[in-house]
């Protein structure tokens, strides 16, 4: 579990809201997303659901992409522990290091309250955990600061799941 602040979040008892799963996750939407479409490479946001660590969600724009976010819309109202995430592309370790991975972001819920996060920078899945559970219809993680790749300046997450 990461070092991480949470400002104004609601909770609620148990069980009023069931668990999350992502089979819950009725859309993912993305400010941005990369497509290299002469590799026939599409990272859209919907490749940090598949289960598959050699696919992930770049996000599109120029620069670093601070400031870019990804939503992920529920079927309903859930109450949320917290998240597993991969960040960075975990393809490969090179590709690991040579693109950007958040390094903070801040979460932010269907009523308007937000968790600030800071991830390490490490290859493989990082816990994040809430005080308490926060009933919530949408989460949406927007890209804060970055640990900079060795060569491309794209910020990549590769898998999500919140739990």
């Amino acid at each position: 579990i990461r070092d991480y602040k949470v400002t104004g979040v609601q909770t609620c008892a148990l069980p009023i809201f069931p668990p999350i799963s992502m089979d819950a996750v009725a859309a993912v939407d993305a400010t941005s997303y990369l497509i290299q479409s002469s590799y026939s490479l599409y990272h859209t946001p919907d490749r940090m659901m598949d289960g598959d660590l050699s696919t992930a969600w770049v996000e599109g724009a120029s620069g670093d992409g601070i400031g870019e976010s990804v939503t992920f819309t529920f079927d309903g109202t859930y109450l949320v522990s917290g998240f597993q995430i991969y960040a960075g592309y975990q393809k490969s370790d090179a590709l690991y290091e040579k693109n950007s991975r958040p390094a903070d972001i801040t979460v932010t819920f269907s009523t308007g309250d937000e968790a600030a996060v800071t991830l390490a920078d490490e290859s493989g899945s990082q816990y994040i955990a809430f005080d308490a559970p926060v009933e919530t219809s949408s989460v949406t993680l927007t890209i804060d600061s970055v640990y900079s790749g060795s060569k491309y300046e794209d910020t990549v997450i590769s898998e999500i799941a919140f739990y």
